[in-house]
């Protein structure tokens, strides 16, 4: 089983990166006469660029962590977002699925690989977005070595729950919406209902965090420092909305690293085995349809 959910994993991310025509025909070099690549090397520059000089001046403040409790927050939105566009259209309207189906492969291989998949283009997603400014983050604070250690292990395991979660909403609404018959409507439907629930989330969060009209913050009567801090728990307070940020952010802070991981693994092991329970029950049968 091991053996087949790494061969369809290779082959269906081989396949989706062909796609994107940013390798040249060999699949061993970077094909930079492609649009692609160039927008994705300025996006590392601005990127790069927008987090110095945010990061410079978060710093000047005395409360660097802001940074990261409100960037981590921004990512998770960004990822749940990307995942949703991309889990439908993965899971059930890749071409590579008819090739596949005719082969001795088991409906749970298939899935696993498929998350697989997403979860690897999802790490591209990070890699641009959050750990050029993670490292930047770390030079700017002075941060030691253990922390570029916690950063690489949280970048691994973070996605993995944004994967989980997105996918098995995605077969459960697939399973409910299959009385359509039109495949084009079914993902439209599953993708704008998904983002409208992620954009009432996020606007309530920023309600949260910005007006909160039950703890207004009189700014003619407390210290700069005073306000930072409030802003800060607000932003902490939000992010438990997202259950996988605070443990994320609390282990690049240091502080209970070795519980905030097994939080992490065992979120993301719950969340593993209810994707299994029902691609078990429903994943295979939908692609029969």
């Amino acid at each position: 089983m091991k053996e087949n959910i790494i061969n369809l994993s290779k082959l269906f991310l081989k396949e989706d990166i062909t796609n994107f025509n940013i390798l040249k025909d060999d699949n061993r070099s970077i094909n930079k006469k492609s649009p692609l690549f160039w927008i994705l090397i300025v996006l590392l520059i601005g990127i790069s660029w927008i987090s110095n000089e945010l990061i410079e001046y978060i710093v000047r403040t005395g409360k660097p962590e802001i940074f990261l409790n409100l960037y981590f927050l921004f990512m998770e939105i960004i990822m749940l977002i990307q995942a949703i566009i991309l889990c439908t259209n993965v899971l059930y309207y890749s071409k590579n699925i008819e090739n596949i189906l005719p082969l001795p492969f088991r409906g749970i291989e298939i899935l696993i690989a498929k998350f697989n998949v997403i979860l690897s283009l999802l790490y591209a997603t990070e890699l641009i977005f959050l750990f050029i400014p993670m490292i930047i983050y770390g030079i700017y604070i002075k941060v030691g070595f253990i922390f570029y250690i916690n950063l690489i292990l949280v970048l691994v395991i973070f996605p993995i729950f944004i994967v989980l979660i997105i996918g098995m909403l995605s077969m459960i609404l697939m399973r409910i919406l299959k009385i359509f018959k039109n495949k084009e409507l079914i993902q439209l439907i599953i993708t704008t209902v998904l983002i409208i629930s992620i954009m009432l989330l996020t606007n309530n969060i920023i309600d949260k965090i910005v007006i909160n009209q039950d703890n207004k913050l009189d700014e003619s009567n407390v210290t700069q420092q005073e306000v930072l801090d409030k802003v800060n728990e607000r932003i902490v307070n939000a992010s438990k909305y997202f259950i996988i940020i605070n443990p994320s952010t609390n282990i690049l802070k240091n502080n209970n690293v070795i519980l905030n991981y097994i939080k992490l693994i065992l979120i993301n092991i719950l969340a593993f085995n209810a994707v299994i329970f029902i691609g078990n029950k429903i994943y295979l049968k939908q692609l029969l349809i």
